[in-house]
């Protein structure tokens, strides 16, 4: 399987289920492999993202986005839907 990563990682993280998530600044998106590294979900972001965490109680994950000030909030659950936004 090819991975759409280009650039070198921005940030990296993983949950409890073995997801990994991987920021790409270098192309201002995030990508999400699943557990057995057989799929992957990407999507853009308003900057380039530098940190990631993960909120495994809530099944949450957060994303820093330095260059427009804000968290972003998205889900960790398929389809990884956006939650919110902290300023």
């Amino acid at each position: 399987m090819a991975y759409p990563l280009l650039s070198p990682p921005g940030g990296e993280a993983q949950d409890a289920l073995g997801q990994q998530y991987v920021s790409d600044p270098n192309n201002s998106q995030f990508i999400i492999f699943n557990a057995a590294s057989t799929g992957y979900f990407t999507f853009k972001t308003a900057s380039p993202g530098y940190g990631l965490a993960v909120d495994a109680a809530n099944k949450r994950f957060y994303v820093a986005e330095p260059g427009v000030n804000q968290v972003v909030v998205y889900s960790t659950v398929s389809p990884y839907k956006l939650l919110g936004v902290i300023k």
